[in-house]
């Protein structure tokens, strides 16, 4: 691309959009690939590959993309990958605040009538921040609860989901802003 990398149009496609994106590019070092997904791509592929490869790829990201929640009566949010050995920590149950469901076992949030599909790292991070609604949580803290002990993930990284989960909570049609700068600190979730 002559002007701007994957990346950065990424970035601008998940402002705008949730379409599936699956990069296919030349950087195929593991710290580009793992950029990639945490920037939000549902997929990475490195030239040279196999053209059915990519179509498997292809499929694969269309049933995750497409399939119904049939129990929200919504259609799912993009995921990123599959879940990681963090989503088997919240298995069981459900985190109410206020208006807020957060379903751990089909990772979704649901605000009154609207619901949203979530990231393992997302569901993460919003658990953290929903369990301890008006505690900021520090940098340390954020990429613990988002990526556990995933030595690839960066600072940068977390702060995107925290973007992300600010934009899905405008999405579903939050008005105030939940989750709050605590400037030299972190972020933390507001309470009612």
């Amino acid at each position: 691309m002559p002007e701007e990398d994957g990346f950065s149009v990424l970035l601008q496609i998940r402002t705008a959009s949730k379409v599936p994106v699956i990069m296919l590019t030349a950087r195929g070092v593991d710290t580009d690939r793992i950029i990639g997904l945490e920037l939000g791509a549902d997929d990475y592929l490195a030239k040279p590959f196999n053209p059915r490869e990519l179509v498997a790829r292809i499929k694969a990201v269309l049933r995750r993309t497409e399939a119904p929640d049939a129990a929200a009566g919504t259609a799912g949010r993009r995921e990123e990958g599959e879940p990681s050995s963090l989503a088997v920590a919240f298995s069981a149950g459900e985190v109410r605040l206020g208006f807020y469901v957060l379903d751990t076992r089909r990772q979704t949030l649901s605000l009154r009538n609207n619901t949203a599909s979530l990231s393992t790292a997302e569901m993460c991070l919003l658990h953290a921040f929903m369990t301890r609604a008006g505690t900021a949580l520090g940098r340390d803290q954020r990429m613990q609860f988002a990526f556990g002990n995933d030595e690839h993930a960066t600072a940068r990284s977390v702060d995107v989901h925290v973007s992300r989960l600010r934009a899905l909570l405008r999405d579903l049609g939050e008005t105030a802003a939940r989750i709050r700068t605590v400037w030299g600190t972190g972020y933390c979730w507001l309470e009612d």
